[in-house]
């Protein structure tokens, strides 16, 4: 199925992604480096998570059971939410706060996302292979 390994294949691109950020914050590169990085992992997360969630409700439509979509939408919104507290940080916190907001919640959400991430291919795997 196209739509799966489309999927799968974002999946690799996010997991570089967040080596990257992981990467920036050990490094504790300045504000700018980081919102870039920061902004470019968040724009192309919301095009997956758009596609993503459009699979899921379609599959959900043509399978008599689909309860892995509701959880997995479900963390979409999770992640989110920490992800914005991470952004206000980066917008409107001092460097200090900004370094050990990174270091605590910035590891905790990229370990999320990493499981998350690794949910979904191993449902799809089980589902479409």
């Amino acid at each position: 199925m196209p739509q799966v390994e489309e999927i799968k294949e974002e999946h690799i691109i996010l997991k570089n992604k967040i080596v990257d950020l992981e990467k920036v914050i050990q490094s504790k590169k300045g504000r700018d480096t980081i919102e870039i990085l920061f902004d470019d992992f968040e724009s192309f997360w919301k095009q997956h998570e758009l596609k993503e969630e459009k699979f899921f409700n379609e599959y959900e439509k043509s399978s008599s059971s689909f309860p892995f979509t509701k959880m997995l939408v479900s963390e979409h919104r999770e992640l989110k939410g920490h992800w914005h507290v991470l952004k206000d940080f980066i917008k409107n916190r001092s460097d200090k706060e900004l370094s050990i907001a990174l270091e605590t919640d910035g590891q905790m959400i990229l370990d999320k996302f990493k499981n998350h991430i690794e949910k979904e291919d191993k449902y799809l795997d089980k589902q479409f292979n």
